[in-house]
């Protein structure tokens, strides 16, 4: 009994399943936005045939600039789920998901990660979580401490940059075929559709969202995504 339970354990991260430790697949993002404040100049040329005399004109137009407006953008994906142990998933075992959050806007914004209270979870007890903030593939420095509480970041993310998070827990699931799950962040339907990234934000307290830096606002207001 303990040996099929272990075998049949789903654990799922934003909707999606994967068995055991295997990865899960990631979206393809859009190609990155023109960076905010980017100036970009036109003028227009032409030519005509003066139809009394003959000649030919060229005429060029004033030079237009306009100036790239900032737009905020986010997005959240599962990068994968690690069973401490090596082993199969089982009631006990501790597991990391992790989430891959970036800032997929045109300009450098801070991020606002909630709390481990006011993340979602099926057959998992979240007892933590922790931010690769430099997204160097560890989670070794001072500021990347395991913390419960929310955290918004005060160095900016930059346009295009990301953030892995790691949610830390122990399952708590015990029938064979008991999913085993983890939701940071609330954009409804919350099924990891595309419906759920770069949504405008709510402002409540379940939210993964930008929180845009500098006298400039983001013509779009502030984004969430789940």
């Amino acid at each position: 009994m303990h040996k099929y339970l272990k075998q049949r354990l789903l654990a799922t991260g934003l909707g999606l399943t994967a068995f055991g430790q295997s990865l899960l697949p990631l979206p393809v993002l859009a190609q990155a936005l023109t960076p905010a404040g980017t100036q970009i100049q036109n003028r227009a040329t032409g030519t005509y045939v003066d139809p009394t005399t003959g000649q030919t004109i060229n005429v060029t137009s004033n030079q237009v600039t306009v100036t790239v407006a900032k737009v905020a953008g986010i997005t959240a994906i599962p990068a994968g789920i690690i069973d401490t142990n090596g082993g199969s998933i089982s009631t006990g075992d501790t597991l990391h998901f992790n989430f891959l959050v970036t800032n997929s806007g045109n300009a450098p914004t801070n991020i606002h990660f909630p709390g481990t209270t006011d993340m979602v979870s099926q057959g998992f007890n979240i007892t933590g979580y922790q931010l690769d903030l430099n997204n160097d593939g560890d989670f070794d420095d001072a500021n990347e401490a395991v913390q419960t509480g929310s955290f918004t970041t005060t160095t900016p993310i930059s346009a295009g940059a990301s953030v892995r998070v790691r949610v830390i827990g122990t399952v708590t699931a015990f029938n064979a075929g008991d999913v085993v799950s983890v939701r940071i962040g609330d954009t409804p339907p919350d099924n990891n559709s595309p419906d759920t990234q770069n949504q405008p934000s709510t402002g409540g307290g379940q939210d993964l969202r930008t929180d845009n830096t500098g006298l400039d606002a983001p013509v779009n207001g502030e984004r969430e995504a789940s």
